[in-house]
């Protein structure tokens, strides 16, 4: 389980593939079906702005690291509903500033130090966590060892941000 991003408006690079016309589940045959598959990853790797996901334990500190970094681009609202998959909309402009925003820190290095900060933090609650024992009353785990950043992410969303016309987050 995770979250999808679709662009509202996004930049088409390449054109859609007619394999792509009829949904996944229509495809008759395993070998269709196979095709789709890989018609549809690879319109989506050229065109960007069409598609984002990621699981739930790299999403949160994700949108986390965004809204941080961009608390005045986004509202609360923004924040609140951008952990849940509720359809909410990020417009083309805030869209747009994020993208931005995220490609100047990489550029400051920012989001390499930031991923290195967290790896420090998931290998400190790793090691907590083995001496432990297990079990599901254990109020002493710690479960920053389960939710990795990493700068790739970052810089995949602000691609998608900057061809995506706007995103609804379902």
């Amino acid at each position: 389980m995770g979250f999808d991003l679709y662009g509202m408006n996004p930049q088409e690079n390449t054109k859609k593939p007619a394999i792509l016309e009829k949904p996944w589940w229509e495809c008759e045959t395993n070998k269709e079906k196979e095709n789709h598959s890989i018609a549809l990853n690879e319109y989506e790797k050229q065109n960007p702005g069409v598609y984002f996901r990621l699981n739930n334990w790299g999403w949160r500190p994700l949108w986390g690291f965004i809204y941080a970094s961009c608390d005045d681009i986004l509202t609360e609202k923004d924040y609140d509903n951008g952990h849940a998959n509720s359809g909410h909309r990020i417009s083309k402009t805030k869209a747009t500033r994020i993208s931005k925003r995220l490609q100047k820190l990489d550029k400051l290095g920012i989001l390499e130090t930031y991923q290195n900060e967290v790896i420090d933090i998931i290998e400190k609650a790793e090691k907590k966590n083995k001496k432990l024992k297990l079990s599901v009353s254990d109020k002493e785990y710690d479960w920053a060892a389960h939710y990795p950043f990493r700068r790739d992410w970052v810089v995949e969303f602000a691609n998608f941000c900057e061809q995506s016309g706007g995103f609804e987050i379902c």
